[in-house]
Order: structure tokens, then sequence, then C-alpha cells
């Protein structure tokens, strides 16, 4: 699948073990699955042959499970049975949840109102599932547009109206962050675009937005970094110089009158390289346009679509 032959991967693994036999002797795998003096050669010539090909079988497994072998040739075997289970997992999951078909619809309205009653019910896994259902038939960029966005404003309304607790709200941002991150961390296997870091910026504790804009760069095949919300600008444009950033993102959801947000956004414009691009999004991020407009490259998103459309066209 990545171009790696057997026999690569087996010269790979030579060049690793092979520099000396005290190397192999005094790994941790020699250690404990031998005793604790040097054995007789012919015994250290089969302990080799025998890790040897364990090991290539962990190299070939992780290969297959999407690593490329430069990323993890490296790696302990402790490191590469937890990758490779990990990959596993994930696949069993899915193959249940694909089980599972005949008990939801097609269409985007339908997995939003099924959504909607598990979050009434407190039933947090089944959202979950239907979210990788959801993903699964219809791809990640309709689940973020006409799953992701209109549930995140739905449950907004129900939290304003108080038709949902406080508790409610919570759980679920908690799945959709989990949700989200998996996907970037996905992507983020075979990335080598440019790299994106987002964020939102001090006092913005509403993550979605700029975890949905993380997701949709690593899908896309960004490099895509996140940090937490609520960072101040020096941490933000410090992170941004240290990583090379092509684009910082930024979601501001409320409120539209924050003086100190005034006085971070200008300072985050003046720490950036100038030719750092700020892509903006959220319900109160118009009413920060003065401050950012004029101090850079800055491009004001109103929905995923858009965020799609400017990543692909700067992915050189």
């Amino acid at each position: 699948m990545w171009g790696v032959g057997f026999g690569h991967v087996s010269h790979i693994i030579n060049l690793q073990v092979n520099n000396s036999w005290t190397k192999l002797c005094t790994s941790q795998s020699f250690m404990d699955n031998s005793c604790t003096t040097i054995p007789c050669q012919p015994f250290v010539h089969v302990y080799f042959i025998l890790y040897l090909v364990s090991r290539l079988n962990l190299l070939r497994r992780a290969v297959e499970s999407g690593w490329r072998i430069g990323d993890v040739s490296a790696r302990s075997d402790d490191d590469l049975a937890e990758l490779v289970a990990d990959h596993e997992r994930a696949l069993t999951e899915r193959a249940v949840v694909a089980g599972n078909t005949n008990r939801f619809k097609g269409s985007d309205r339908d997995y939003l109102h099924e959504c909607l009653e598990a979050i009434d019910a407190m039933d947090i896994s089944l959202m979950e599932t239907l979210l990788t259902l959801a993903e699964m038939e219809q791809g990640l960029p309709e689940v973020l547009d006409n799953l992701v966005s209109p549930l995140l404003i739905e449950i907004g309304l129900q939290w304003e109206k108080g038709e949902n607790t406080i508790g409610q709200e919570h759980m679920v941002s908690a799945a959709l962050r989990h949700y989200l991150d998996s996907v970037r961390a996905r992507g983020n296997v075979n990335g080598n675009g440019p790299t994106l870091l987002s964020t939102t910026p001090t006092g913005q504790n509403h993550e979605l937005g700029a975890l949905m804009t993380a997701a949709t760069a690593a899908t896309l095949g960004s490099k895509s970094k996140y940090m937490n919300p609520n960072t101040p600008a020096t941490e933000i444009a410090w992170v941004a110089r240290a990583l090379n950033a092509r684009a910082v993102a930024l979601s501001i959801v409320y409120p539209v009158n924050d003086a100190v947000l005034y006085s971070e956004l200008r300072h985050l414009t003046e720490l950036l390289p100038a030719d750092t691009y700020l892509l903006v999004g959220g319900s109160a991020a118009a009413a920060y346009k003065s401050v950012l407009q004029d101090a850079g490259p800055c491009v004001f998103l109103n929905n995923q679509k858009e965020a799609r459309a400017f990543l692909a066209s700067h992915r050189d």
C-alpha cells in the first residue's frame, strides 16, 4: 500500500539490530525473555532470528495500519504493539457500527433527530455511534456541515431556553470534542502539507468550532495542530512561530464587545509573522473585524465549507 516491500523493512531492521550483538543482548525484549547471563552462541542465533521475525511482523502490521515505515522503524516493540492494537480496536469498533446500519436511516435530518433523542436520553454512547456511522456513509464534510454544526446550534438554543441542563451540554461537548480530535488524529497520520494551528483566544472557552477546523485541515493533508481553548496571544504566537505555521485558526463565539479580547487580538497580530494567515470564525467573529482585517492576511470564515475551500487552495 505504501510502496514498501518486506525486503526493505528487513533491511531497515537489520541496520537497527545488527550494529552489535551487545545491542541485541541488552535490549529490553531480550532481558525479559532470557536468563541474565549471555547464552551460548547457537542460542543467541536462534533467539535473534525469532526476535527479528517478531519485530518484522510488528512493523508489517504497523505499515498496513497506515504508518510510514520511516515513522515507526525506530520505535520500541511495546510502542509498535500499542499502535497496532489501537488500529485493530478501531477496525472492530467500526465493524460493530456497520453492523447496526439497519437501525438508522440515511438522511442528514434523521441522523440529527436520532442524535437529539440520544442526548435527551443521556445516551452519549449512542450519539458517538451515530457520528461514526454518519461519517462512514456520508463522509466527513457532510457530517460537519449537516450534522455537527446544526447539532451545536440546536444544543445551544435548547440551553438558552432551559430545555437541557449544563450537565447535558458538557457531556455532549465532551463527546463531540473526542470525536473531532480523533478525526484530526487520523488525518494527521499522513499529513505532509502546511501547518495549521487551531485554538481560541483569551476568554473564549467554546472550542468546538476551532476543533472542527482542525479536523477539516487534517483530512485535507495539513499538519493540523490544536491548542487548548482560552490561550493568551503570546502563547499562540510563540507556538505558531515554533511550528512555522502557515495559518492560525481562531474561534470567537461570545461576547461581541470584550475589551480584553480586542487587546489580545491586536497583540496577536503584532506578534505573528507578517505572512501567517489568520482564519477567524464563530458567531462573534465579525465584531472584531476592525482590529484584525488591517493587520495582515486575515480571512473570516462563516462555515466549514469556506474553511475547506481556503485550505484546499493553500495546500502548497
